[in-house]
């Protein structure tokens, strides 16, 4: 099985360094999954990352310093539908947002969210993406 990107979104490095972990433990457990998992802070060398070595989940911050964060996801989707998009945020309204402009993620997590929280979500993704494979 080939590794998945994991591409990881976020407004400063303690936040980023720390999703970034939780999201490796909550890979660990799966050991047919290897995953490259990527951080930044910078939306444009994110999405410039996307565009030239692919993603095969995004975790991004509906507000990212310096950008709409939901502009940037919208705009992903329609080029890349097939990335599981995780939209992290602290503010509920952005959902609605995000529904509203067809982003589609794959869910949602609240600021600050939890090492368990974070495992159930990728157990979902992993597992609607292993059924999809079997279609």
């Amino acid at each position: 099985m080939k590794p998945i990107t994991v591409v990881v979104l976020g407004n400063n490095r303690p936040d980023l360094e720390m999703m970034t972990m939780y999201i490796s433990e909550s890979l660990e457990k799966h050991e047919e999954c290897k995953a490259n998992i990527i951080g930044f802070i910078d939306p444009d060398k994110a999405y410039e990352y996307i565009v030239q070595n692919g993603c095969d989940i995004l975790f991004s911050e509906a507000e990212l310093c310096g950008t709409d964060g939901l502009n940037l996801l919208q705009k992903i989707r329609k080029e890349y539908p097939q990335i599981n998009i995780v939209i992290t945020t602290t503010y509920e309204e952005y959902i609605v947002q995000a529904v509203q402009m067809q982003i589609k993620p794959a869910g949602y997590l609240s600021l600050p969210t939890t090492l368990s929280k974070i495992k159930d979500l990728i157990e979902n993704i992993l597992s609607l993406s292993q059924t999809a494979k079997a279609v």
